[in-house]
């Protein structure tokens, strides 16, 4: 998907990330946690938000974007299970790092 190569690039280039959030990526990005979701798009969009708060965590223009760009409410929506073709009892563990992303992130932003 887009978000993996997305993902793949900014891995290994920091200014091509921050880019992405001047350029107006992040609400699109964001809405990609929503848990009407695929899991696999969740977990593309939760590696994305990872990424951004490990490496542009002091960086307060990029976390006010981030903000602007209803970051808060992805960061809920990673806690929350994916509702598509997951039945109600199912183990948590398919969205545990959905979950440490969400829990992480908020860390960052508070900290």
């Amino acid at each position: 998907s887009g978000l993996q190569v997305i993902n793949a690039i900014v891995k290994q280039n920091l200014r091509f990330l921050e880019s992405l959030c001047f350029i107006g990526a992040l609400p699109s990005i964001c809405q990609k946690t929503h848990c009407t979701e695929p899991l696999s798009v969740r977990r593309e969009a939760a590696s994305f938000i990872g990424l951004l708060m490990a490496k542009c965590h002091s960086d307060h223009g990029v976390l006010d974007l981030f903000i602007s760009s209803n970051g808060i409410k992805a960061l809920v929506e990673l806690l929350r299970p994916t509702k598509l073709s997951v039945p109600a009892d199912a183990p948590w563990t398919d969205h545990k790092p959905l979950i440490i992303v969400g829990l992480e992130a908020t860390a960052h932003l508070l900290g």
